[in-house]
């Protein structure tokens, strides 16, 4: 399917609605999920409804979830390696394309990811990220580091790959929704997915390369179904993959200035 770029523009997402409001309801998702919690009752007559024991799993994981984990101690830069070691100051990590995006899906896999993708940063990809995000403006700008300020997101026109990478939600846990024991996985995702996020970007560091965290700067099924994870679905805002189904929370972006090679998209007949 050929994409006509001269229909796609920038996404303002400022003033967006937060996570309490749900589209086609005025009472946002908690009363949803007591509505098909009840549902679920009449369906199977037997379940007692939410245990202790389920919600604790479930506040554990809510617990530790998105930022509430940071670098203990930064890794080094290959010219800031020194120590009791053969190895002392070092020129960065130079490979091709090819041997770069091996490297990287290597070592993702050993960091707990599911998958390994690669963008180009170009003129029609720019045109994926947001303009603006809360009162940061998106930009791309002819500097030598990433910048982020209080109105301002400058990602360096140098970093010319975007890494889509995802993290498969807990399948056992989500089977069993709507219940706590069954909510728990949404939380375990977004823990692994923050412990996740922080050795990317250290590996990448330790290697010469930038690593800009870009997941909420654009959208993630638009760069999933472009660098071959999956295919669009009638569900809208996820996609389905041939491996993991619809159950990768999440996908996220890196976008670096190691240089990569560029995946396609699939047709999995989906």
């Amino acid at each position: 399917l050929e994409i006509d770029w001269n229909q796609i523009h920038r996404m303002d997402r400022r003033g967006q609605p937060g996570r309490d409001v749900m589209a086609g309801r005025s009472d946002g998702y908690y009363s949803y999920y007591l509505e098909i919690e009840e549902f679920v009752k009449k369906e199977f007559p037997d379940w007692k409804g939410t245990t202790l024991r389920d919600r604790a799993l479930n506040e554990a994981w809510y617990s530790t979830w998105m930022g509430t984990q940071t670098v203990r101690t930064p890794a080094p830069t290959p010219d800031q390696l020194s120590g009791n070691t053969s190895i002392g100051p070092m020129p960065k990590w130079q490979g091709t394309p090819e041997e770069n995006l091996r490297t990287i899906r290597a070592a993702f896999r050993s960091f707990g990811v599911s998958s390994v993708t690669v963008a180009p940063v170009d003129e029609k990809t720019r045109k994926l990220f947001y303009s603006y995000v809360g009162k940061q403006k998106v930009t791309f700008e002819d500097i030598d580091l990433f910048e982020s300020t209080a109105d301002r997101f400058a990602i360096p026109n140098n970093c010319q790959w975007v890494i889509h990478w995802t993290n498969l939600q807990d399948t056992e846990l989500t089977s069993r929704m709507p219940s706590h024991v069954g909510r728990a996985g949404f939380p375990m995702a977004y823990t692994h997915v923050k412990r996740i996020d922080l050795l990317i970007e250290q590996f990448l560091r330790g290697l010469g390369y930038q690593s800009i965290n870009a997941g909420n700067y654009c959208p993630s099924a638009a760069f999933g179904i472009m660098t071959g994870v999956g295919e669009h679905t009638r569900m809208g805002t996820t996609l389905n993959s041939p491996e993991y189904g619809s159950h990768l929370r999440g996908q996220y972006r890196v976008v670096t200035d190691l240089p990569l090679a560029i995946t396609k998209p699939i047709d999995a007949g989906m």
